[in-house]
């Protein structure tokens, strides 16, 4: 036997904790957060909310999904080859006709701020710069740098699992209070400057979709009308 009691029950977490890592979007990888440890994080995850209302509600919708999606591959190995030939060709006709459909005549762009929130607290508080930042409290977090996210801290994560991942890492985690007045100032600013580029939408203050098809065509004719557009050098 073990000469460590807790090794075993470590290494069943760190097991169960890979198998029930999908049922948490805040499990999925962000940007930044390549290097951090996926193992521990799936680890601390799993040890904190094992037993929750919700994750046993979250396990028991997985396996609702995993028996319907079992009971659609049973109905299509069960379809006879006429059936499938039929759903086959029904298929095709839907992509031709959305293929259609699709208007390929305009250049449009999403706009996305980087660690929108995080970003400005650390302009209005330097000293957090090289510091595990995230915004929010215990209960939720809504975004966090790019040092938190080294150690698998990020965006719709629980404070509280955020705060034990970095403990585990020997590291502090430092939360600052969310200032959605400020952000929203900030944000208009930058949609000031999309709005020169085209119409967009915004639905959240971090990203805007905007059409630049009249920007880039007025720009490639004034190119065009100087001379311009590349060729010999």
């Amino acid at each position: 036997s073990s000469s460590d009691p807790g090794a075993g029950g470590g290494e069943r977490g760190a097991r169960e904790g890979q198998d029930y890592a999908h049922l948490y979007v805040f499990t999925a990888e962000k940007g930044g957060m390549a290097g951090c440890d996926k193992e521990l994080q799936r680890k601390v995850i799993y040890e904190l909310s094992q037993g929750s209302k919700h994750f046993e509600h979250a396990r028991q919708q997985d396996v609702k999904v995993d028996r319907r999606i079992e009971q659609m591959r049973a109905a299509l190995r069960a379809a006879p080859p006429q059936q499938r030939a039929a759903l086959g060709r029904q298929a095709e006709q839907l992509k031709k006709t959305a293929e259609a459909q699709r208007d390929l005549s305009r250049w449009c762009c999403v706009v996305d701020m980087d660690m929108f929130y995080a970003a400005v607290e650390i302009r209005d508080q330097p000293s957090l710069r090289e510091q595990p930042v995230a915004v929010g409290g215990l209960g939720m977090i809504s975004t966090a740098n790019y040092v938190a996210r080294r150690f698998g801290v990020r965006s719709a994560m629980p404070g509280f699992i955020a705060l034990e991942l970095c403990r585990r890492q020997g590291v502090e985690l430092h939360f600052v209070r969310p200032d959605f007045t400020k952000y929203t100032a900030e944000a208009q600013k930058i949609r000031d400057v999309i709005a020169e580029y085209g119409q967009f939408e915004a639905h959240s203050l971090d990203e805007a979709y905007v059409d630049i098809t009249d920007r880039v065509r007025s720009q490639a004719a004034k190119v065009a009308a100087s001379g311009g557009g590349g060729g010999g050098g």
